[in-house]
């Protein structure tokens, strides 16, 4: 019985034995993959951070040349409204003082027509008016001395009445063709000075329509500007849209490459997770073999010193497991910390793919 016993401890000590070769050769070679993986996850985030600072600094020349452009702009269309509006407003107050000169001249040239057309009028029926009223008084005196006579029984002639009367008549006809003469001249001079008020018209009209033209060619002139404006600021626009098409791409490659680095180190992560939980159902196996060993060595206490002997080996490879456990413990931990930096990397990669689509 003792040597079935024998063979039974050895071969559950060989069997422990080699459990545990293979546990620290599998505890080896998930350090070693642990190793690579921070090394890669280092070499990976490394990658991103120099994306990320490739992506910033070209972001930030991208938006500082378009802050520059948008103040370029915004300066060149400043100047042109504040050069428009003057301009506007020169010719407007030019026009307007054209204007007020004409009118004020048409209206001096209109009331010195006028002064001159009635001086010249009176001057010149003022000879008639005397004239007529010289043979209105003459009459006068004719008809008063015709009627002294009849009253004081003078008896003149017939034919020296007569004589008289044609004297008188002739005289008042005489005044009379005088009188149409200085009417006409007067009407002649009143067509002359309505003529020169229709030149003054005339001329007035030609400042107008002249102003209208000159308005008319500023105002095409402002509206060729502006179509230079528009045209000048669609080329800009166009411009800074093939420049920022290259840094889209640049950025989608960037966030390709987050995407595919994030795959790869959850795929890692998984299978890491894989291999801890293997090692962990191994451990607890052995663990459960373990226990029954000690069982079966407490049923053996009485047995001979070479059965405590190996249960001290026992001891010792409860230890070892201890130990063994907790590098598995540590491994999980360092396995929690990739999960820490993996959901930090997918933050970052988050965040940088809002900034960019906010254009920030």
């Amino acid at each position: 019985m003792t040597v079935s016993l024998d063979r039974q401890i050895s071969k559950f000590q060989a069997k422990v034995q080699q459990e545990l070769t293979l546990k620290d050769d599998e505890i080896e070679r998930l350090k070693h993959d642990i190793v690579q993986t921070n090394a890669e996850i280092a070499q990976i985030e490394d990658q991103i951070n120099i994306e990320k600072d490739k992506y910033n600094h070209q972001e930030a020349k991208v938006v500082g040349k378009e802050r520059k452009q948008k103040a370029s702009i915004e300066t060149i269309k400043t100047r042109l409204n504040t050069s428009h509006s003057e301009r506007i407003y020169q010719i407007t107050q030019q026009q307007s003082e054209v204007i007020n000169e004409i009118h004020q001249e048409f209206e001096t040239k209109l009331a010195q027509i006028e002064q001159y057309s009635d001086a010249l009028t009176q001057q010149r029926t003022k000879g008639i008016t005397d004239e007529i009223k010289k043979t209105k008084e003459m009459i006068d005196k004719v008809k008063q001395k015709i009627s002294d006579q009849e009253k004081r029984g003078h008896s003149d002639t017939e034919d020296e009445i007569m004589e008289n009367q044609e004297i008188e008549i002739n005289r008042v006809k005489a005044l009379e063709n005088a009188l149409k003469d200085k009417n006409k001249e007067r009407y002649e001079s009143l067509m002359s000075a309505k003529q020169q008020l229709s030149q003054c018209v005339t001329t007035l009209e030609e400042s107008e329509k002249e102003h209208r033209i000159n308005l008319d060619n500023l105002l095409q002139k402002l509206r060729q500007l502006d179509e230079k404006y528009k045209d000048r600021l669609k080329r800009m626009k166009d411009v800074h849209e093939r420049e920022i098409e290259p840094l889209k791409r640049r950025k989608s490659e960037v966030e390709k490459r987050i995407s595919a680095a994030m795959r790869q180190m959850d795929s890692m992560d998984a299978q890491h997770r894989r291999q801890i939980e293997s090692v962990v159902t191994q451990g607890e196996q052995l663990k459960l073999e373990y226990q029954n060993a000690i069982t079966k060595g407490a049923q053996l206490q009485q047995e001979d010193d070479k059965i405590r002997t190996q249960t001290q080996k026992l001891q010792q490879l409860t230890q070892t497991l201890e130990q063994r456990d907790k590098q598995l413990a540590e491994v999980r931990q360092q396995n929690e910390s990739m999960k820490r930096e993996v959901m930090r990397l997918k933050h970052e990669a988050k965040v940088a793919k809002r900034r960019a689509h906010l254009n920030i």
